[in-house]
């Protein structure tokens, strides 16, 4: 879509944007972004304190307490990306570079098997599937709702989520904690889409889609809708909002103090997640398949993908 995307630097608040937020190609913003989105683990603070679990062992622990007390530790969903899109991006994640990993692992120079991030990874799962409900059984629907009424401790979402409480008598605190994987202590976030110019459009039109988003983001009106009636995390260093919801917030606060971990998985080949990982992820939780044969069927699924 390069040859499509107009050069919108020279807009008033481009320098106010936050680091790394813009989509910038060829040294050029191509694209505003509307939001921030991060996931991780959402969890009740009534059962679980954060700051115990900061490790695999802390983690597993942690698990087991709360089958121990009735409760499900931790919950997955069987949807493509709520079952194994978006927990696998944390290793990913915590590669020195992540998207030279991949064009490595797609062309079958490294494996997951061999990579350290990636077997604790599998430690993970195993334990997950140990010590919680089966997330094949289990939708985002269900997931959700167990958590608002405290039959789930924690579920791995992000900051979307928090909608879905709406119609519950949530009587707890909730925040959001990184999956701590390799002791990783950020939770994943990023910008979930962007607004774009048509270049190949009449000047005129451009001008008025640069006119438009330089109204959006610098006046009163513009700012009051992306705040306060679509609940958007800001995107700007000069923006703040007045009614973030506690998810929000809490991604707002890892963003500001650099506590953030990217998104590699939007790098992935196209389509792998639907077609390659969930069925293997589906085989994982149902036989006694071991982290290492997960992993191993995982890198195969990024070399056929890649394709």
């Amino acid at each position: 879509m390069k040859a499509y995307l107009a050069d919108l630097s020279d807009l008033s608040f481009v320098g106010d944007i936050s680091a790394n937020m813009a989509n910038e190609i060829d040294g050029k913003v191509v694209g505003i972004p509307y939001t921030m989105e991060g996931f991780g683990l959402v969890y009740n603070k009534s059962l679980i304190d954060a700051s115990k679990v900061n490790n695999y062992d802390t983690f597993v622990q942690m698990l087991k307490n709360q089958k121990a007390a009735g409760i499900n530790g931790f919950s997955l969903s069987q949807e493509s990306y709520f079952l194994i899109g978006h927990i696998l991006n944390t290793p990913f994640a915590l590669q020195a570079d992540a998207q030279d990993y991949i064009n490595k692992l797609v062309a079958g120079e490294v494996t997951m098997q061999d990579t350290p991030e990636f077997v604790e990874f599998g430690k993970f799962m195993e334990a997950i599937r140990e010590n919680t409900s089966n997330p094949l059984e289990v939708n985002y629907d269900t997931e959700t709702g167990d958590f608002a009424t405290g039959k789930n401790a924690s579920i791995h979402q992000g900051n979307w989520c928090y909608g879905m409480f709406a119609d519950y008598d949530v009587n707890f605190e909730m925040g959001m904690m990184p999956l701590p994987i390799s002791g990783n202590d950020k939770i994943a976030a990023s910008v979930p889409t962007c607004w774009y110019v048509n270049s190949q459009a009449k000047p005129e039109e451009i001008q008025a889609g640069k006119d438009f988003l330089n109204w959006l983001y610098t006046s009163e009106t513009g700012k009051k809708y992306l705040m306060e009636e679509f609940g958007f995390i800001p995107v700007l260093t000069t923006m703040t909002s007045p009614k973030l919801d506690p998810l929000s917030q809490a991604v707002s606060e890892y963003a500001a103090a650099g506590k953030t971990i990217s998104w590699p998985m939007s790098k992935w080949p196209a389509g792998i997640v639907d077609v390659y990982l969930v069925p293997i992820a589906q085989e994982f939780f149902t036989t006694d398949m071991t982290g290492t044969e997960f992993l191993t069927k995982l890198s195969d699924a990024f070399v056929q993908a890649g394709k």
